[in-house]
Formats: structure tokens, C-alpha cells, sequence
């Protein structure tokens, strides 16, 4: 594993870890310059579980990595993305155009 903190890798993270996105995050797990920092899955045990599998590390420890690595210190829910991309697609983000928004728990 890369010596190096999570700051001075290039972060990843894979969204829906069904059947592909599960090899994404094995491939991306064992990359030295990569900081897999989030899996997201509409069942959250199953990206937990995932992540466990491709780093070896238990679905508790696994979970409390990807907090850990959270300006908020836990871990974001699908339900608090689901609302920010509602929004986006909604009347009131009609100015918004060509942004990336980050939703990082307060990271900058």
C-alpha cells in the first residue's frame, strides 16, 4: 500500500457496487496512487461489504475507513446525494450550468 496520506492520492470512488461496480472497486482498491475514498450504493451494507472484500478489512472497519476519510466523519447517505441531484434537475438550479458539486461532507 502507498505510504502516502489519502490527500497526496488521486481520490475515486465507485457508485453502484452490483456486478460491474464491484470490479471497479477491486481494481481501484489496489492502485498505490488511488485513495478509493467512497462506495456508494442504494444498500449501504452492500457498499460497506465491498469495500470489506476488495480491501480485506471487516465490513465495521471498512465503514469506519470510508467515514474516517469524510470531512463529516460518517458516512454520506444515498438519500442525501439522491436530494442534491433532485435538485439539479429541478426548476430552481436552472442557472446552475457546468458545475461539478461536491458532496464531500464539508471537504474542500
Amino acid at each position: 500500500m502507498n505510504p502516502r496520506g489519502v490527500q497526496d492520492r488521486l481520490r475515486m470512488a465507485v457508485v453502484g457496487v452490483g456486478h460491474l461496480g464491484r470490479h471497479h472497486a477491486r481494481i481501484l482498491a489496489g492502485l498505490p496512487d488511488v485513495a478509493l475514498v467512497a462506495a456508494a450504493d442504494v444498500i449501504a451494507d452492500r457498499a460497506a461489504a465491498a469495500v470489506a472484500g476488495k480491501t480485506g478489512r471487516s465490513v465495521d472497519d471498512a465503514r469506519a475507513a470510508l467515514a474516517k476519510d469524510n470531512a463529516a466523519g460518517r458516512l454520506i447517505s444515498p438519500d442525501e446525494v439522491a436530494a442534491k441531484v433532485l435538485w439539479l434537475c429541478s426548476p430552481a438550479a436552472n442557472v446552475v450550468n457546468g458545475e461539478a458539486i461536491v458532496i464531500a461532507g464539508g471537504a474542500a
